[in-house]
């Protein structure tokens, strides 16, 4: 039995309608055939439209098939329903199924509804009854046969009253067919495949009243769930989690596979905590596929991957202990599960696989969780030599942490241009809009004092080894002591100028929905992002997104900053920022994020929008010590790798480029340091050039 909860236009059903086909006739089944597809193929879906489309291409594909047989009442088994849910409500008398309609509500008995077979039947003995006009005691007679509990049969009762009046109001004659369509997913039972491609949908985009029936299913599974914690707000988890596991649970049969198309960075977003942990714990991952660089989704910019999964048992049984197998799947699971990296280009949807397979190359690794036994935190993509080795990067006490560089939500008035020095030695400053700006300020020209003016790097300044200030400053109106607002009456007594220059804008930035979060009693001009990181001299910073769409984190890169003119440096929110005491230690904490065993890490176990803060929680870089030779080393080496890319990236070089060849020497520093990191974490030579491997594969220039 195969079914396609999510069946679009039937394109997977057809297919293997296709497929048992070819079987059937090589076989001599094919008198056997409709009545088997018909039982054993099914289909549903919440969109009208496409439930209407896939039952003409499924009856096209077995048309020919039906004449031939005789068999007469065909029911096409497609159906109009939500594969999720059908809502349910507790009521006084008890808990009920809820389908809601035009005409009203129309409500099933919990009990009876999770039976299939005896809401089959009492469903049928309503369409007869109807048919035959029977009163509604004739009805209540009929289901006295049932032995329902009296509650129950009081809401059948007034099903059939409706049901009944609808009849005599000439409102059609499809409401037992929406019923039946509604209840399929509780009628048609379990199936041996589940196959399909399912919505992917935000939750925020959720329609609020689904959010608010479906929030109990996310917790019921655990999906909820971030990094102990529980909550859906924040956190933009994907409808497909909840379609899998949700089906999964419903509609597998013990033994049964599942395969999805799914968003592959379910796999590595904190989002996805939950989804990873039920499937570790509840399936036996037989394979996740990574098709994100092939892009089969025409017109569509996502990350694509694919999922296949068996269950073991009932999660019944795994809940209540009764489950034996399970405890040994989850090893296997947790030790790595297989996983095919497809890399190659774009893909057209209609291209034959044999095509594909030419125009692509797969290499078949594992995905793990990035810590070991805690499937919630991110898997990471590697080779099973290197698992090992990367446990070494991992592992350990965690000394560094890294922030969000300044948040403003409103840049054009605190990313400011200092046009000139006045003579009185305030700034003479303006705000020229800003490339992304969703809210467009007027553009001023004003003093303020230099006190509040830091120089500003932004994420797209940033590049490996390398980072340029280019013409912008951030006024930051914070103390530097304790990164607090300065209150309002010693702004306008000490910084006069700058107050005035805030308050032309005050009505804009006491709307901003980062202030108002904040309560009252903050001044308008508060910036909701900062704390006594964004002051600190050193500071090591990162893009948070960079490179092109493959899924992995492979342009991950970093660079040091100091001070400007004895100011310093404040990245904004584009960029991560990682504060360090003295310049050496910066240089050290740079070398080891840059070095090649820290940026395959980090490519394997997140994409190119997600590098993060938390890069520096799993990354673990021991802590410098000024008197360790070693550290010193990779901090020298660091710094001698910065002073090489400014003749590369540099606009205005400094003189000794002029004498050597900047990009080679850069390369030789790089393997200097990729050594000396890897004497820190205790990495054979042998284990570096694994991980080198690792991260050709990952990049796609293996």
């Amino acid at each position: 039995r195969v079914l396609d909860p999510a069946c679009g236009s039937g394109t997977f059903l057809v297919l293997y309608i296709s497929r048992l086909r070819r079987y059937a006739e090589k076989r001599h089944l094919v008198n056997v055939l409709p009545k088997y597809i018909l039982e054993n193929v099914v289909g549903y879906d919440l969109n009208p439209l496409a439930v209407l489309t896939a039952r003409t291409n499924y009856l096209l594909a077995v048309a020919d098939l039906l004449l031939q047989s005789g068999l007469s009442n065909i029911e096409i088994p497609v159906y109009l329903a939500d594969s999720i849910m059908v809502e349910m409500k507790n009521e006084v008398i008890g808990s009920v199924y809820l389908l809601r309609t035009a005409t009203g509500e129309l409500r099933v008995p919990k009990g009876v509804a999770q039976d299939g077979n005896l809401l089959r039947k009492i469903l049928d003995e309503a369409k007869t009854c109807l048919a035959n006009n029977c009163a509604p005691s004739d009805f209540g007679q009929k289901l006295k046969l049932y032995k329902l509990d009296p509650d129950d049969l009081k809401m059948l009762l007034e099903l059939y009253n409706k049901l009944l009046e609808f009849e005599r109001q000439g409102k059609d004659h499809t409401w037992l067919s929406v019923l039946r369509n509604a209840f399929a997913p509780l009628l048609k039972g379990k199936f041996d495949f589940v196959v399909g491609n399912p919505p992917w949908v935000s939750w925020e985009n959720l329609p609020k009243q689904y959010r608010e029936i479906s929030k109990d299913l996310w917790e019921k599974y655990g999906l909820a769930k971030i990094k102990g914690k529980t909550g859906l707000a924040h956190i933009n988890r994907d409808l497909a989690m909840l379609f899998l596991v949700r089906s999964f649970d419903r509609y597998l049969r013990e033994g049964g596979k599942l395969g999805f198309i799914i968003t592959f960075t379910a796999f590595k977003t904190q989002a996805g905590a939950g989804f990873r942990s039920f499937l570790a714990r509840n399936s036996k991952i037989n394979v996740i596929h990574d098709l994100v660089t092939l892009m089969p989704f025409e017109g569509a910019i996502n990350r694509t991957g694919a999922i296949v999964v068996e269950k073991v048992c009932d999660l019944e049984k795994v809940n209540s202990g009764e489950c034996e197998a399970i405890s040994e799947v989850r090893k296997v699971n947790m030790s790595g599960v297989k996983n095919v990296m497809w890399n190659g280009r774009q893909v057209d949807p209609d291209t034959p696989l044999e095509e594909v397979l030419k125009m692509s190359k797969r290499y078949e690794i594992v995905m793990l969780p990035l810590l070991p036994n805690d499937p919630a935190s991110p898997w990471m993509q590697v080779t099973p030599d290197a698992v090992n080795v990367a446990r070494k990067i991992v592992s350990g006490n965690r000394y560094y942490k890294a922030h969000e560089g300044a948040g403003t939500s409103l840049n054009q008035v605190y990313y400011v241009k200092v046009l000139r020095r006045a003579p009185d030695g305030t700034l003479v400053i303006t705000n020229p809009p800003e490339s992304g700006q969703k809210k467009n300020v007027k553009q001023v020209e004003a003093k303020v004092e230099p006190d509040l003016i830091y120089p500003l790097i932004r994420g797209r300044d940033i590049k490996k080894w390398y980072a340029e200030f280019r013409d912008r400053y951030a006024i930051i109106p914070h103390n530097p002591g304790n990164a607090s607002p300065i209150p309002e009456a010693d702004m306008k007594a000490r910084w006069p100028l700058t107050y005035s220059y805030l308050a032309n804008y005050r009505r804009e930035l006491e709307d901003r929905p980062s202030l108002k979060s904040r309560g009252r009693g903050s001044p308008f001009y508060t910036i909701y992002s900062t704390g006594t990181y964004i002051f600190a001299p050193y500071k090591v910073v990162w893009k948070r997104i960079a490179g092109a769409i493959t899924g992995k984190a492979v342009s991950f890169a970093s660079a040091v900053v100091e001070p400007i003119n004895e100011r310093p440096v404040v990245p904004d929110h584009s960029a991560i920022l990682a504060p360090a005491e003295t310049p050496d230690e910066a240089y050290y904490i740079a070398g080891v994020l840059n070095s090649t065993i820290a940026r395959t890490i980090i490519a394997s176990y997140t994409y190119e929008l997600r590098q993060e803060a938390n890069i520096m929680d799993f990354i673990k870089v021991p802590r410098f010590d000024p008197d360790n030779k070693l550290h010193n080393r990779i901090a020298e080496l660091s710094r001698r790798a910065h002073e090489l890319a400014k003749c590369i990236y540099a606009s205005s070089k400094p003189s000794y480029c002029a004498s050597i060849d900047a990009e080679n020497e850069l390369m030789k520093i790089e393997n200097e340091i990729d050594k000396a990191v890897a004497e820190l974490y205790g990495i054979s030579e042998h284990e570096l050039e694994m991980l080198r491997r690792l991260m050709a594969m990952l990049s796609g220039k293996d």
